[in-house]
């Protein structure tokens, strides 16, 4: 198999080394879009092939592209490569408009091609975990749920100038709403289709940042359950967490508790773990993704996180986004 990376950043390097640990066989190359520097780092063994052009990247026919370039190129570089029947895994989020999109996903349907876009929380053993005890009515009927996350940008890449990454620059698709938006698929994967929605977003640090780093998401879903999720690149404590209310008993993550997942059975009046890892590798979450991706090839399967399910969030955050600009504050 013929793999080729379009864009070189940290989650790049991640997944490159993570297909050599599944198969060393696979053939990786590389195509800089934005960059002529030679130099790959840590992962400079693991590829064969360095492209500078869209044509030298097209014409080493590769079976499977992963777009981790900014996500404003996300489609055109998706769209470039399916019409070279290459299958795609699209890193999060699958884009910063709508345009284009409607292509992208005829072009993937007619050439029955697999298009994954890299939502990896999904693959977490906590997930799946509160994913089964939903779905197994041990809580009842979900009534509501409530998803935070929170770091402090500063400590998101260590040894990078905070100013020049995705997370910080609106030219390059950063921002909570967009760089933080696992936590709105999650949420849309557990819950359901979401029905209304109301947001509180801006920048209230002193980073100096061209985007939003806090952001505060209201949502009511089809199944009249409700919903509440926090972003933020401000917290100088990280936090990651979901409490889930449902009509028979309460379910918990805290991703800085162990990983701990605990259910509340108000029947029992106790508190039970269903899962505590001290030691989880986060990294297993990742190999999972691209094991079930390259699963989905091999035997012609949709993919879990599919282009669809990926516009779905990209339509929330473009709709929380329109929100913000046409809110209407009530004084107090």
């Amino acid at each position: 198999m013929k793999v080729l990376f379009v864009g070189l950043g940290s989650i790049a390097g991640r997944h490159i080394k993570n297909i050599k640990i599944i198969d060393q066989d696979i053939q990786i190359a590389l195509w800089r879009q934005l960059s002529k520097e030679t130099d790959l780092g840590e992962v400079a063994s693991l590829v064969s092939e360095v492209f500078f052009s869209e044509a030298d990247a097209v014409g080493w026919k590769p079976d499977v592209v992963f777009v981790t370039n900014p996500a404003p190129r996300h489609c055109q570089t998706a769209l470039t490569f399916a019409r070279n029947n290459c299958h795609l895994f699209i890193e999060k989020p699958l884009a910063v408009s709508e345009d284009g999109l409607d292509e992208l996903a005829k072009e993937v349907a007619k050439r029955k091609l697999v298009a994954m876009v890299g939502y990896v929380l999904r693959f977490s053993e906590p997930m799946k975990i509160m994913k089964e005890t939903i779905g197994k009515g041990l809580i009842g009927k979900p009534l509501s749920i409530r998803a935070s996350v929170g770091q402090n940008l500063l400590d998101w890449r260590p040894g990078k100038d905070y100013q020049e990454t995705v997370s910080s620059r609106s030219d390059l698709g950063g921002g909570v709403c967009f760089e933080l938006s696992h936590e709105i698929d999650y949420v849309r994967w557990l819950f359901g289709e979401v029905k209304e929605l109301r947001a509180l977003f801006g920048k209230v640090g002193d980073l100096n940042i061209d985007v939003e780093d806090l952001a505060d998401i209201l949502l009511k879903f089809d199944s009249g359950a409700y919903g509440n999720i926090h972003l933020d690149m401000v917290d100088q404590a990280k936090e990651r967490s979901c409490r889930i209310v449902g009509s028979k008993g309460t379910l918990t993550w805290d991703s800085c508790d162990e990983n701990r997942v605990r259910v509340f059975k108000a029947d029992e009046g106790i508190w039970q773990d269903l899962y505590c890892s001290p030691s989880e590798d986060r990294n297993e979450m990742y190999i999972a993704q691209i094991k079930h991706f390259f699963d989905c090839i091999a035997n012609n399967k949709q993919a879990l996180v599919s282009l669809a399910q990926a516009r779905k969030v990209l339509q929330i955050v473009i709709n929380i986004k329109n929100l913000e600009k046409d809110k209407k504050a009530i004084p107090v």
